[in-house]
């Protein structure tokens, strides 16, 4: 949970991040002991509890930075977890654009960053919200509909071009064969040409 409210300074300090409750119920199965947790937290003051001033959905965030400098533990799972949290940040706010353009494949992950991100799902430790699993099954799925359609467009293209290899090969032997036959004709027509004067001569 702690992973998802902080926003980790590139050269700079980290700061506190606001979270939906709703972002972080999906981090748990269990989204009563979710509530549980982020209650008691906030009882402690440890959380701040809040509404979104657009949407008025429930917000939760750390209450002071200081907790984020001074609490050992947090700032050891930070520190073991950056690059993690790094890669989950960019897979969310792309998540979030794919949603926002009403999930239009041109905005699914592809290539390198594709490839990049699902070896990370594979060895992350965070968990993914419903959207971002959805966001990188998708990519992947579309990715190997690409590469299905590509392997069958280079099939038709080898069908084509083996077609047209035979029919410029039939087209050759044709070629060949009206040069044999035209040859022949001319040499009979040679040897017609030669009787016919000797026949003359006679």
């Amino acid at each position: 949970m702690f992973m998802r409210l902080v926003t980790l300074g590139e050269g700079a300090e980290d700061t506190r991040r606001r979270a939906t409750h709703a972002e972080l119920r999906w981090l748990t199965d269990n989204t009563d002991l979710m509530e549980e947790v982020i209650d008691q937290f906030g009882a402690y003051r440890l959380l701040s509890l809040d509404h979104d001033p657009e949407t008025r959905q429930p917000t939760v965030e750390v209450a002071h930075e200081a907790i984020l400098r001074e609490w050992d533990r947090l700032r050891g799972w930070l520190n073991a977890s950056r690059d993690d949290i790094r890669q989950e940040r960019v897979v969310s706010r792309a998540a979030e654009d794919w949603k926002h353009h009403q999930r239009d494949v041109s905005y699914l992950l592809r290539g390198t960053r594709l490839e990049q991100v699902e070896k990370w799902r594979q060895t992350t430790t965070l968990i993914q919200t419903p959207l971002e699993q959805d966001f990188i099954t998708q990519s992947l799925q579309q990715r190997d509909a690409d590469a299905k359609a590509e392997r069958t467009r280079q099939e038709r293209e080898a069908r084509l071009e083996l077609r047209s290899r035979n029919f410029l090969r039939g087209l050759v032997a044709v070629f060949a064969i009206a040069t044999v036959i035209a040859g022949v004709l001319a040499l009979f027509a040679l040897v017609q040409r030669n009787d016919a004067i000797q026949a003359r001569v006679a």
